[in-house]
């Protein structure tokens, strides 16, 4: 089986067989993949994106006859919605891991392998 390799926050993942090796730096952290126990992902919303989009429907009640406000807030609310963070939860027998993903495709691509591995162990 080839090696996935994927990037993260400095952080460099591969994931090999039933091994999953996080390096970050000159620190290497191994994990086994037959001692998953569970997979999840955590989605949360932006944080400022969502601040900004309650601005804008505020100043939007505020300025009714002005209906650009109200279209910048939908737009903003929209974009919070697109652009929420997620983080793929991996916990093991004695340990959690938090991977925090920010790409949708590499978080899909990592969660589909840790699936298969956790029913393989079934």
């Amino acid at each position: 089986m080839t090696a996935m390799e994927i990037v993260i926050n400095k952080k460099k993942l591969v994931v090999q067989d039933d091994t999953l090796k996080i390096v970050n730096g000159s620190v290497e952290e191994k994990y086994d993949l037959s001692k998953l126990a569970n997979v999840g992902v955590k989605r949360k919303f932006s944080k400022p994106l969502l601040l900004l989009a309650i601005i804008f429907a505020v100043i939007g009640i505020v300025n009714a006859d002005n209906p650009f406000y109200i279209i910048l807030a939908v737009l903003m609310f929209l974009s919070a919605i697109v652009l929420r963070e997620e983080s793929l939860i991996l916990a093991f027998e004695n340990k959690t891991l938090v991977l925090d993903v920010l790409d949708r495709k590499k978080s899909n691509e990592l969660l589909k392998h840790f699936e298969k591995c956790l029913k393989k162990k079934q």
